[in-house]
C-alpha cells in the first residue's frame, strides 16, 4: 500500500489514497463487494460476487479467476457472467 507523505494532507485523504491504490491493484474489484479484510499476511479479502452472490476469501486472483471462468485455480467459475460481461472483463485485466 502507498500513501502520501505529504504535510497538507490530512488522515481522511490518506485513507482514501490507500483504498484506490488497492482497487487499482486491479480493475476487476469493481464487480465484487469487498465485505472485509482478511489479516493472513497474504493480502486477502472476503469478497462477495455482484453476479452470483456467492461469498469467497482470497486475493486478486481468485476475483479475476471467478469472474474470468478460469477453472483449475481452486474456486468455482461465476455461472451468472454473460458473454458481454465476460469480454469486458477480460478486456480490463488486460490493461
Amino acid at each position: 500500500m502507498r500513501k502520501m507523505n505529504h504535510p497538507d494532507n490530512h488522515a481522511n485523504a490518506n485513507v482514501n489514497l490507500v483504498e484506490n491504490v488497492e482497487n487499482d491493484h486491479g480493475t476487476l474489484w469493481k464487480y465484487v463487494k469487498k465485505l472485509e479484510r482478511v489479516e493472513n499476511g497474504r493480502g486477502g479479502s472476503v469478497f462477495q460476487c455482484n453476479y452470483c452472490q456467492k461469498i469467497f476469501k482470497g486475493s486478486y486472483s481468485r476475483v479475476k479467476f471467478h469472474l474470468l471462468k478460469v477453472s483449475g485455480n481452486g474456486i468455482v467459475s461465476c455461472n451468472k457472467v454473460t458473454d458481454e460481461a465476460l469480454a469486458e472483463m477480460k478486456k480490463l485485466a488486460r490493461e
